[in-house]
């Protein structure tokens, strides 16, 4: 994987993914962020800011969840982010 900085965009991501499972949101944005910044094209991470922003109540969700789907429109999670969108 690829390391900028002394950063592991992977291991970030699923450092983020672990605190998301226990949902701790707050922190789980700060991981994917800082992979957004050393990966911007990490799809998965796009969707899961989306995902966490939203369990926080952020309106940045919605923007999360639309670059997501202007990425990936044909994959299973374009279609979840976009029953959120709708909902």
């Amino acid at each position: 994987p690829e390391v900028r900085q002394g950063r592991n965009p992977a291991a970030l991501y699923e450092l983020g993914l672990c605190h998301a499972r226990v949902k701790d949101y707050r922190r789980a944005v700060e991981c994917f962020e800082l992979v957004r910044e050393i990966d911007p094209d990490h799809l998965d991470c796009l969707y899961n800011l989306g995902v966490c922003s939203k369990a926080l109540s952020r309106a940045t969700f919605r923007d999360y969840f639309r670059q997501y789907l202007d990425r990936a429109p044909e994959s299973w999670w374009a279609r979840v982010a976009l029953e959120v969108l709708r909902s």
